[in-house]
């Protein structure tokens, strides 16, 4: 079992970013950072893990990227809702090994991963309406 959510936001974000049409590297359009003036710059964000502004987050589809805020600003919150209790949020601590097993998570379930955008937060009505076929699925499973 993975230790923190490094990995997993890692790949939950490298997939969402990712363009239709994939140009080659040359031609990407460099965006230097304020930090350093230097391509391929990296900043770290504890157990979410380092990130470099390179391709892919930067492209001549996306010329201009940043570095996500600081965490006491965005302020993330990871929230699991269960079949069990499918409208009552368990708050998910990142440094609670534990987690899976004093929360009854059974790995043969599907699971869900619902990420809302930048701009937006988890109580928007989409999100809500999202998670709506989940509790279908616990209603009627197969």
């Amino acid at each position: 079992m993975i230790a923190n959510g490094s990995v997993f936001m890692h790949t939950l974000i490298y997939v969402m970013n990712q363009s239709a049409v994939q140009q080659q590297e040359s031609a990407y359009s460099y965006y230097y950072t304020d930090i350093d003036k230097a391509m391929n710059a990296s900043k770290c964000f504890g157990s979410y893990g380092c990130f470099e502004l390179s391709p892919p987050w930067i492209s001549e589809h996306r010329p201009i990227a940043l570095y996500p805020e600081d965490l006491s600003k965005i302020e993330p919150n990871y929230l699991y809702y269960s079949r069990v209790n499918p409208t009552e949020a368990v708050h998910i601590d990142l440094d609670d090994f534990d987690f899976v097993l004093s929360n009854n998570i059974d790995a043969l379930l599907p699971t869900y991963t619902i990420a809302h955008g930048f701009l937006e937060g988890g109580g928007q009505t989409w999100v809500r309406l999202v998670r709506l076929p989940c509790e279908i699925e616990r209603e009627f499973p197969d």
